[in-house]
């Protein structure tokens, strides 16, 4: 395998990685909006809700800075090696052209997984007390390990 195949499956995996991210930090917002409540006629949102929320609209932000400091980068790069007369030669370009859109693109992935974790802890306890909004007027609860009755013949599913 060539150096540029390598490349190329790198520019790949980057790519998808950022529009999973993207559409994850969407979802991240939708899962915020489920847990808001109205309390007065106020929409309110638990703190640390609004601290997810802002860690995904950092990462949402840090998506787009990436890409447009990419843009900026690559065209001034070849723009100016257009003007120099460079012929079209198969040349690595400088390392550190990349390392703001790396720090740009590790930074949003920190900063959606950090938004998920506090979401997480958010449902957790949810779930544990008990959330009337999302379970009507009784709390929510998940039964302890060993608490849920063993599965007999009738109640097993059968796969073909």
């Amino acid at each position: 395998m060539k150096i540029q195949d390598y490349r190329t499956d790198y520019y790949f995996y980057t790519g998808k990685t950022s529009d999973i991210a993207r559409t994850t930090a969407l979802a991240g917002i939708a899962v915020i909006w489920l847990f808001k409540k109205e309390v007065g006629g106020v929409t309110y949102v638990p703190p640390i809700l609004l601290w997810a929320g802002l860690g995904i609209l950092v990462a949402l932000f840090m998506d787009l800075a990436q890409y447009f400091t990419a843009s900026c980068i690559w065209r001034g790069l070849y723009r100016s090696r257009e003007l120099s007369g460079w012929k079209d030669v198969d040349r690595q370009h400088p390392p550190q052209k990349e390392y703001p859109i790396l720090a740009l693109f590790w930074g949003k992935l920190f900063f959606l997984a950090a938004a998920y974790v506090l979401i997480a802890v958010h449902m957790s306890a949810a779930i544990r007390v008990g959330v009337p909004s999302m379970c009507g007027s009784a709390p929510c609860t998940v039964l302890p390990a060993g608490a849920y009755p063993p599965l007999t013949n009738a109640t097993k599913s059968v796969t073909p």
